[in-house]
């Protein structure tokens, strides 16, 4: 009996010491893909190298569990990566395992050639077996706490360990506390290993039904069916072509869109909710305001969110959380126009409210927003209470005001955006009682109006301070009103405006001015720099410095810089030169012979190094859409690497 007992004991042992992959499993790994517009990846297997009979789509991932393989047969693997236009990679290396044991074989081997067509199965997977370390010690302490008497029998040569009673076994403490102390690792164990890796695709169509499974062979139908389903991190919701009528539902209402998910994703697998590629899908609704269409909901706040690729009509893309900031919510690649508020209220193509860090905003066309009253609340994009959001490569038109940072807000950086035939003001900044905004950058924007101002901050005595503000490197054309207006609030510190182009064509208020009530002969206390700019009319500029308190009124741009103020030492008025035609950001660029040409620094101080003045300091800057409509992109990203499997 001790022989057996041994024999067992040493069997276990070399159970416990092998690789915790089960049998019938492969566990594949490899590096994470470089591209931009990554859409997730393929793992090919089959039973040789370069002939795969099987192929699994996993979403974006760089580990991936196949479960069902036949134990004792070799197979080979290879992984793809493919892009959000349907472009697929050639083959990874080529790694191999023998079913049921350890054997695998991490070879270098790769195929090479062009894209492997498109895969329109979901398979699902199990996730890494984390947590086998902590069943193999208990496992472990279940041996090294038999008891004595057990020891003792096996020693006698005892035939069964049937014969030792339950009363026996269960009198001693010891036992009973050994027993508690291997339930409790059990326990941990079961709640450490992690559940099945879910990352998948899911398709909605003009052509699909509620009930269906979500596949692309037999998709959903109805968008706002995304609120009812559990996604995991890395699935991609896609919805093919065709104009969707969207209905409210129960949950609708002016904080929470009809389309939201209610998981959150990682930062290094995303949730998506996108066009499928080269579709055109319409999200409409007639319901007014209020029913917004797609986006995040207050109700379920959500992390690391992708909304991409939609045309949305008649209500707003938004993301609301009335707690936790919202990180990595990305909204691109977005048409919205058509959004009529018949109230006198805050109406905007793109709403954030607590959104964070990671966020970005970028390529979306926004266009004919509006309210009954006309006023600057019927903007392109509002944001508040916001911190880490970066606004870029929009085209915002036929509205009242562009962007509009109101309440708290810090960390915000709009840059690469065109804004035009806007009649109130284009950067709208602060405008509460109370309000703070911290950290904005500004820069490298084209504004064309049809009046009103470029850039204006406060509205009234009562706003709160702005700090930390760089307004730099913008083009500002054909303004009514101001070009550029500093803080109201006095307690405001370390605004800086530098590296501006502001011309126009008839009358307007002022090109500068300023709310300074102090040091009314000597330097502002609110603005750190203003200098390198450019300040161009036919009939005469107008600076005020100190509205409301110095009122200091100079009527030309020499007068301006012997002020004492110490503002636009540096500063030229002459005409720009802009190539034209400027109808487009792009006539906005600078002729040969520009006198803004190198004309201004970086930082807007002496020592800095030489650029252009006005939105293309370097001449090579993308403003305003990428490539909307965007051509088809055929180009297939590159092969992952790296892939190992166990």
């Amino acid at each position: 009996m001790m022989k057996t007992f041994l024999c067992t004991l040493f069997v276990f042992f070399a159970i416990l010491s092998t690789d915790p992959t089960w049998a019938g499993t492969a566990t594949l790994f490899w590096n994470a893909s470089p591209e931009g517009d990554l859409g997730g990846y393929r793992i090919y297997h089959g039973a040789s190298s370069g002939s795969y009979t099987a192929v699994f789509d996993v979403g974006n991932v760089t580990q991936y569990t196949i479960n069902n393989l036949t134990d004792g047969e070799t197979y080979y693997f290879a992984v793809t990566a493919y892009d959000t236009s349907g472009n697929e990679s050639g083959f990874s290396n080529v790694v191999s395992k023998i079913i049921g044991t350890t054997t695998s074989s991490n070879t270098s081997s790769s195929a090479s050639g062009g894209g492997c067509g498109r895969i329109e199965d979901i398979s699902g997977g199990s996730g890494p077996t984390a947590g086998q370390l902590m069943l193999n010690l208990a496992m472990l302490a279940l041996i090294l706490t038999l008891p004595r008497r057990m020891w003792q029998w096996v020693k006698a040569g005892k035939e069964s360990i049937m014969k030792f009673s339950y009363e026996t076994a269960f009198s001693r403490t010891s036992l009973t506390m050994n027993s508690i102390f291997i339930f409790l690792l059990f326990l941990i164990a079961l709640i450490m290993t992690p559940g099945p890796s879910l990352a998948a695709n899911y398709y909605i169509a003009m052509n699909g039904n509620d009930s269906n499974p979500g596949t692309e062979a037999s998709p959903w139908r109805n968008p706002w069916l995304i609120a009812n389903k559990t996604l995991s991190p890395g699935d991609t919701v896609y919805i093919k072509a065709g104009a969707y009528s969207i209905i409210s539902q129960s949950w609708t209402n002016y904080n929470c869109p009809t389309i939201h998910p209610r998981q959150s994703g990682t930062s290094a697998n995303r949730i998506t909710i996108r066009n499928y590629p080269g579709d055109s899908v319409t999200l409409s609704t007639t319901s007014g305001v209020g029913s917004n269409v797609i986006g995040i909901c207050e109700d379920n706040p959500v992390d690391y969110i992708t909304i991409d690729g939609f045309e949305v009509t008649g209500a707003a893309v938004m993301a609301f959380s009335s707690g936790s900031k919202l990180d990595g919510t990305t909204i691109q690649n977005m048409v919205i126009h058509d959004i009529n508020n018949t109230a006198c209220d805050n109406t905007s193509g793109i709403r954030l409210e607590n959104v964070g860090p990671g966020s970005l905003i970028k390529n979306n066309k926004i266009y004919n927003v509006n309210n009954s009253c006309g006023d600057a609340n019927a903007t392109g994009m509002t944001i508040y209470f916001s911190s880490g959001v970066t606004i870029e490569n929009n085209e915002v038109y036929n509205t009242r005001s562009g962007i509009h940072p109101k309440g708290y807000n810090d960390n915000i950086t709009i840059r690469y955006n065109y804004l035009h035939d806007i009649n109130i003001y284009a950067f709208g900044m602060s405008f509460a009682g109370g309000d703070v905004l911290d950290n904005i950058d500004i820069y490298n924007n084209v504004v064309a109006l049809t009046s009103g101002s470029g850039f204006k901050m406060d509205s009234g005595g009562d706003a709160g301070p702005n700090n930390n503000f760089d307004f730099y490197n913008n083009t500002i054309y054909n303004y009514s009103s101001i070009c550029l207006q500093g803080p109201e609030y006095q307690g405001s510190r370390n605004f800086k405006a530098y590296n501006n182009i502001c011309v126009r064509t008839g009358s307007a208020t002022n090109d500068v001015q300023t709310f300074d009530s102090a040091n009314c002969s000597g330097p502002s206390a609110v603005i750190s720099v203003m200098n390198y700019n450019l300040y161009y009319r036919t009939t005469g500029l107008s600076f005020r410095y100190g509205l409301g308190g110095c009122n200091q009124t100079y009527t030309s741009l020499s007068s301006w810089q012997s002020s004492g103020h110490g503002l636009d030492q540096n500063s030229i008025s002459s005409d720009p030169l802009f190539v034209g035609p400027l109808t487009s950001a792009a006539g906005f660029k600078l002729q040969a012979l520009s006198p803004v040409r190198n004309s201004g620094r970086v930082g807007g101080v002496s020592g800095g190094t030489a650029v252009n003045i006005g939105a293309y300091a370097t001449g090579t800057e993308i403003i305003g859409l990428i490539n909307q409509p965007i051509p088809p992109d055929t180009t297939p990203p590159t092969s992952p690497t790296g892939l190992t499997v166990n």
